[in-house]
């Protein structure tokens, strides 16, 4: 059951980081000029949180991951913690700027 756990954690993190790469891409590229950053970050969005509650269901049916409130909160956890790492390292590699600096209020 552990190993489920993980592997579909993991699985979770990388289809919403790719996903997230790939609208991203997608904003930056069609909606920025068109709309500034704003309008075009609260477009996504919608899009975005399809992608997660559709992958949320996918993996969890794929893994096999058991109805029970731990695993699927492990599950979630892992993912949550696989995208901070990952999501907050590409942006300091990318940007070259401290994590928090990366981040501009609303």
């Amino acid at each position: 059951m552990m190993m489920r756990t993980i592997s579909g954690g993991l699985a979770y993190a990388a289809l919403v980081l790719g996903a997230g790469f790939i609208l991203g891409v997608l904003r930056v590229s069609f909606l920025v000029p068109r709309w500034g950053e704003r309008l075009a970050e609260l477009a996504e969005m919608p899009l975005m949180f399809r992608v997660i509650v559709f992958s949320a269901i996918r993996v969890t049916r794929r893994f096999a991951i058991p109805l029970s409130t731990s695993a699927r909160l492990g599950m979630g956890l892992l993912a949550l913690a696989a995208l901070n790492v990952l999501g907050g390292s590409y942006s300091t590699w990318r940007i070259a700027e401290p994590i928090p600096r990366s981040f501009q209020p609303i």
